[in-house]
C-alpha cells in the first residue's frame, strides 16, 4: 500500500506540529511519501526535510494539486492525500479512516461537510470573478461532463483523500493549468488578481464547484463521504482557513 501526501506550500511556519507530524510520517514509514507543491518559497527546514518543488502560483490549491500529480509518477493504486499546510491535526488516525473508506467503495473522503448546492455549469461569474459560463473553464476532454444542473455534495480543497485511479477517472483537476492566471504584484510587493475588486483569486469557489461537480456526476453523491458533518472541523483535523486560527476554538 502506497500513500502520497501532496501538501500545498504557502504558510510553512504556521503549523510546526503539522510539519513535524508530516516529517515523522515521512521518515518512519517506507510506504508514505510527502511532497510539497509550493506556491511560495519554502523555508530551509521544508527544503531540508521533504521532497518539494516551487511551481508557478496559479490555480490556488487545485493548480498546486495538478502541478504535483503532473510532476510525480503515481501508481493508480496510490492513496493520495491532498491537504493545505494550515491544518491542525487532532488525530493522525485519519489516515487509516480514509484508507478504510476508500477500500470500502467510497471515491473521495473530505474533512468536513460543505454546504450542498445545485451547480449550474452554464452559470456566468459575478462581477470581479470569472467571465463567461463555468463550463468554459474545463479541459476539452472534460467538457461533456458539465452538461446539466446537478445537486452536488461539495468537497473542500483544504483536504481530500482519493485513490489516484479515481483522480484520473474524473479527468484530474479543472481548469487546465494553461487557462489559469496567476496574481499580479504591486509596487509594495503585495499581490492581487486583476479584475477582482476584493483582491482575491478571480475564480472564487468555482474551482471547488468544478471538481465537486465531476465527483458527483461520475461517481454519484453516495460515493463521497466526510470525516465530519461539521463545517471546517472534524474529530481529526481543523481547517484554519487563510492561515488564521479561530481564538474561540478549543484547538487554538
Amino acid at each position: 500500500m502506497k500513500i502520497q501526501f501532496i501538501v500545498v506550500g504557502w504558510y510553512y511556519t504556521f503549523m510546526d506540529e503539522f510539519n513535524n507530524g508530516l516529517k515523522q510520517l515521512n521518515d518512519s514509514n517506507e510506504n508514505v511519501d510527502v511532497f510539497w507543491s509550493c506556491h511560495n518559497e519554502p523555508t530551509d527546514w521544508i527544503k531540508e526535510n521533504f521532497d518539494y518543488k516551487v511551481f508557478d502560483n496559479i490555480g490556488d490549491e487545485y493548480g498546486a494539486f495538478q502541478q504535483a500529480i503532473d510532476h510525480l509518477s503515481l501508481d493508480n493504486e496510490t492513496y493520495v492525500f491532498f491537504i493545505h499546510d494550515d491544518m491542525i491535526i487532532k488525530d493522525w488516525n485519519f489516515i487509516n479512516v480514509c484508507v478504510d473508506a476508500l477500500d470500502n467503495g467510497y471515491k473521495c473522503v473530505g474533512n468536513c461537510r460543505e454546504y450542498d448546492m445545485v451547480c449550474d455549469p452554464f452559470r456566468e461569474g459575478a462581477a470581479g470573478m470569472w467571465p463567461g459560463p463555468m463550463n468554459e473553464y474545463v479541459g476539452a476532454e472534460n467538457k461533456h461532463i458539465y452538461d446539466k444542473k446537478l445537486p452536488i455534495k461539495k468537497v473542500r480543497g483544504s483536504f481530500m483523500a482519493m485513490k489516484m485511479k479515481d483522480v484520473r477517472e474524473v479527468g484530474e483537476f479543472d481548469p487546465p493549468l494553461s487557462m489559469m492566471v496567476g496574481p499580479k504584484t504591486r509596487e509594495d510587493g503585495t499581490t492581487y488578481f486583476e479584475g477582482d475588486p476584493n483582491g482575491r483569486g478571480g475564480y472564487g469557489n468555482v474551482l471547488m464547484e468544478l471538481f465537486s461537480y465531476k465527483l458527483n456526476r461520475i461517481f454519484g453523491h453516495q460515493k463521497i463521504v466526510y470525516l465530519s458533518d461539521r463545517y471546517l472541523d472534524s474529530d481529526y483535523m481543523y481547517e484554519c482557513g487563510r492561515g488564521k486560527v479561530d481564538p474561540n476554538h478549543p484547538m487554538a
